[in-house]
């Protein structure tokens, strides 16, 4: 896996101009920071859930990809479901609902 910021990533902060600032708990480096300018706030919201949610993204991509957890103590069905839920709480969070 590359080299990124560790999660998780959060919206703690926002600068003077305005800006919101995506932080990491792990890291005193910001991660980006959002433009609001020519967007909604609904834009800009579901905007720093996505970015916010990257870490938890792409850990549940890994996880799958790597068939961690699934090692033959499973039926076929039992680990597409596993599959399903890790990839289900990545998009929760992503799209704004409870992790």
């Amino acid at each position: 896996m590359d080299k990124h910021t560790p999660g998780p990533w959060n919206n703690l902060r926002s600068s003077s101009a305005g800006y919101d600032i995506i932080c990491s708990d792990a890291s005193p480096v910001d991660v980006c920071v959002v433009s609001k300018r020519d967007k909604s706030r609904e834009e800009i919201d579901a905007n720093i859930r996505l970015i916010t949610a990257a870490p938890d993204l792409l850990a549940a991509l890994a996880r799958i990809a790597a068939g961690q957890e699934m090692t033959g103590q499973f039926t076929h069905a039992e680990t597409v479901l596993r599959y399903q839920e890790i990839a289900r709480a990545a998009l929760r969070k992503a799209q704004g609902g409870a992790a």
